[in-house]
């Protein structure tokens, strides 16, 4: 009982640890739609206002990046901007941000490189 007990503890905190930490992987993902070009944002119907705060938010995750990659350290701040995006945009938006940033990922995946 005890075993089993012990079991399940570690899984759950290995699992909680694997969402707390996401890959590089991820981070260079995110990054990537974050920096996404103007069509996508239009595509999305973005307002004036909301444009603004997005090309400000592309511009301080663009520097994050490059200061992390030119010291030779992990870029680990994407999720932080993510969370920002999401403050910017209506929730129908992210939505579809968020679908266009898996299926651009899924493309680079197979292949296919398209922004």
């Amino acid at each position: 009982m005890l075993t089993l007990g012990l079991a399940l503890l570690t899984s759950a905190t290995v699992a909680a640890q694997d969402k707390a930490a996401p890959t590089k992987a991820a981070q260079v993902s995110k990054h990537t739609c974050i920096m996404a070009d103007a069509g996508v944002w239009t595509d999305l119907g973005l307002n004036e206002d909301q444009m603004t705060k997005v090309k400000e938010l592309q511009a301080n995750c663009l520097k994050e990046h490059d200061t992390a990659k030119a010291a030779g350290t992990k870029y680990t701040e994407a999720g932080k901007y993510e969370s920002e995006l999401k403050t910017v945009l209506t929730p129908e938006q992210y939505t579809k941000w968020s679908q266009w940033c898996d299926a651009n990922e899924a493309k680079k995946s197979s292949g296919e490189m398209k922004n």
